[in-house]
């Protein structure tokens, strides 16, 4: 690929550029630690078998938001580890996320790559929390296009066809750049979309918050700092 002919640069955001694996840990530590030892990457796993699930539903029984779709999320997550979430803790993880920090290596890397190419998001989340998350990454992107927007969830191919409709590109010129192999690299591939695999191995251990899945990205990095010096050279 010839980067220098790209006109777009597609992200995905959590997992990619913000840390959410953190985030998560973050929002339940303070409830499960007291009640039992646990192993985040049980949580994580537990958390990916059941935002997937919820995600695939709104297929067929209509869409819902992303923060309603974790506050179930953390509800079942909890029920798998014998643990009934009391009162408002049912919301911490969905009010958590406008908190989650970007990786270290995030902002940098989007400001550089931002003197070259448009930026563009396409996430599994509401608008009101992007607008957070976005204020974090520092970055003013040439569009943003959300599930709450488009309806539907990545791994939906949907959402891909959708951002290049609304961006009026070609396949050919744009790159999209994730970490999810199962909610981004499979979906892009299967319409012929060039693809980055920003390989930030889960902290915890096994396939981290997401479920395990197989693709063939064009190009894998260890981080956002090899990303923008891959594209800019």
């Amino acid at each position: 690929m010839e980067f220098s002919k790209l006109k777009y640069i597609s992200f995905d955001c959590y997992g990619t550029l913000i840390n959410w694996e953190a985030g998560i840990r973050d929002a339940v530590s303070d409830f499960f630690t007291p009640i039992r030892n646990f192993e985040m990457k049980e949580i994580l796993a537990s958390f990916a078998k059941w935002e997937s699930k919820y995600e695939e539903e709104c297929r067929t029984e209509g869409f819902r938001s992303y923060y309603d779709i974790l506050t179930d999320v953390l509800v079942a997550v909890c029920n798998d580890f014998g643990i009934e979430p009391p009162g408002k803790t049912k919301l911490a993880l969905a009010n958590s996320v406008k908190k989650w920090k970007p990786y270290s290596d995030s902002v940098a890397a989007l400001q550089e790559l931002s003197k070259r190419f448009k930026l563009v998001i396409l996430s599994n989340i509401d608008d009101e929390i992007f607008a957070e998350s976005n204020l974090l990454l520092q970055t003013k992107f040439h569009s943003v296009f959300t599930a709450q927007q488009i309806g539907s969830y990545k791994p939906d191919r949907r959402n891909f066809e959708y951002m290049l409709e609304q961006l009026g590109c070609d396949k050919s010129e744009i790159l999209h750049v994730a970490q999810s192999i199962y909610h981004d690299h499979v979906p892009a591939k299967a319409i012929g979309l060039s693809t980055l695999w920003v390989n930030r191995k889960s902290i915890f251990g096994g396939s981290g918050a997401t479920l395990p899945a197989n693709a063939s990205p064009d190009f894998v990095v260890a981080n956002m700092n090899e990303a923008a010096a891959l594209i800019m050279n």
